[in-house]
């Protein structure tokens, strides 16, 4: 496929439910790692997604050597796969308590009241990945990765109770990464440079704080204005990883992925307003700056030799655990600069208070044929958000992944399809977060609950040629 395809391929299908992540991190980037709960991503070698999961486990795709002698490469040099997750989540919001402030209700919170949203996560939600491997000679193999890391899509009703906060969220992130491996014996170590587009759309209602006489006392949905941030930037990232082969039983494998800083340029635009707030319809010029994550990862795979049926030992099964750590706490805060001249207030400042994070994952494979292999796992992934800080935007919990997976390849293993299948179940999170509006005119005590669940189907097609 070339990269022109794949690019397009991606961004056509990019947007995820941020419940299917890790804060809004997408994990189903390995159809094959998916089905075996993301257990092993860093060590498994099992299909290409390798170039990105751990570059250096790529000479593995390759048995012993990637080329049975140097610059003499087999046909099968070339390694692709291209992937298709579709994620379907589910979202119940409880509205308890929310209320609304400002001069038109006398400084007394009154019910913000409205609907409970529908299920804002909506769905399906699509996940796509490419990814290519090439052997170079008998200890070097190139790779490259195409898909998309980040993201979240989420649509509440208009009149819902938690408007203020938000009605609409969209970030797509398209992630480009070259890499490389070189392997000595046993050992291999690889790089990747990662290229990464992003691209942000957030809207949110806001209260006419400050009425004329006669007019309607907020909140009501009916006189909200409406506010909309847009933007989008490239960042540039990197990772490093090891991969070894302590013996014909145990591999070990670790891999840093660097945090990706965005400096996204856009237009802020409010619309809606009446009376004195009318002053702020428009548009203006809004750059924010957003971390995403650096990641760690180290895991293990163990084949032991056993026999199944009274067969002669082999090593059919392979049991595999892995380790991720997220570090999320640099990301405290949204903070957008309006292009807007003083003494007119020119930041609009919401607190995240993200925190570091994990997710623990075992799984096991049997390869029951040379043509078909079947696998499932388990996981946990915590949250990085708060009760005190979270948003509607990212209703994130705790969750508790349960995957299965089969791989059906053709006689010469040259054509392979690997389908999995995951459910993703949410421990019920809080909302608690006091927010002030509109240029201090108003203010917003958000309480609510939210229940979650996430079910993904997922389809892979790999050759060697």
């Amino acid at each position: 496929m070339k990269l022109r395809s794949a690019l397009g391929f991606i961004a056509m299908s990019a947007y995820a439910g941020a419940a299917s992540a890790n804060g809004f991190y997408i994990p189903q980037l390995s159809i094959v790692g998916l089905g075996r709960a993301h257990a092993g991503n860093v060590v498994a070698a099992t299909d290409p997604s390798t170039a990105y999961l751990n570059p250096a486990a790529m000479p593995s795709l390759y048995g012993d050597s990637p080329c049975d002698s140097p610059n003499e490469c087999p046909r099968d040099a070339n390694r692709m796969s291209a992937g298709f997750a579709s994620l379907h989540p589910y979202l119940d919001m409880d509205d308890r308590g929310t209320s609304t402030a400002s001069p038109a209700s006398l400084g007394t919170p009154v019910p913000t009241g409205g609907s409970n949203g529908g299920n804002a996560l909506g769905g399906p939600a699509p996940v796509p990945s490419v990814y290519f491997t090439h052997a170079a000679d008998n200890n070097l193999v190139l790779g490259l990765a195409v898909n998309a890391p980040f993201g979240m899509s989420s649509k509440y009703d208009r009149d819902w109770f938690g408007r203020y906060d938000s009605i609409s969220s969209r970030l797509l992130t398209i992630n480009l990464q070259p890499s490389i491996a070189y392997q000595w014996g046993s050992f291999s170590i690889g790089a990747g440079v990662d290229l990464q587009y992003a691209d942000a759309r957030l809207t949110q209602a806001l209260p006419q704080t400050l009425t004329l006489p006669g007019a309607e006392t907020p909140p009501s949905p009916e006189s909200d204005a409406t506010g909309e941030l847009s933007a989008s930037d490239w960042g540039v990232g990197y990772n490093i990883g090891i991969h070894w082969a302590v013996n014909d039983a145990v591999v070990l494998g670790a891999h840093y992925r660097s945090a990706m800083r965005h400096s996204f340029h856009g237009q802020n635009s409010i619309r809606g307003y009446s009376g004195p707030l009318s002053l702020l319809n428009g548009k203006t010029g809004a750059k924010f700056e957003l971390e995403l994550p650096a990641i760690i990862s180290a895991g293990v795979r163990w084949t032991p030799e056993i026999a199944l049926g009274g067969r002669q030992s082999t090593r059919e099964i392979a049991l595999l655990a892995d380790i991720t750590a997220f570090q999320w706490s640099s990301l405290d805060e949204l903070s957008v600069k309006l292009d807007v001249p003083p003494p007119a207030p020119n930041r609009n400042v919401k607190e995240l208070d993200f925190r570091d994070t994990y997710m623990l994952s075992v799984g096991a494979e049997w390869t029951m044929s040379q043509s078909f292999t079947l696998r499932g796992g388990v996981s946990y992934d915590r949250t990085p958000t708060r009760d005190s800080a979270r948003e509607t935007r990212v209703p994130d919990g705790d969750r508790w992944w349960y995957c299965l997976g089969m791989s059906m390849s053709t006689a010469d293993d040259r054509h392979t399809v690997d389908i999995a299948l995951a459910h993703a179940v949410f421990e019920e999170s809080g909302i608690a977060r006091d927010d002030t509006l509109v240029l201090g005119t108003g203010n917003q005590q958000l309480r609510a609950g939210a229940e979650t669940t996430v079910s993904t189907i997922a389809v892979n097609y790999r050759m060697s040629f």
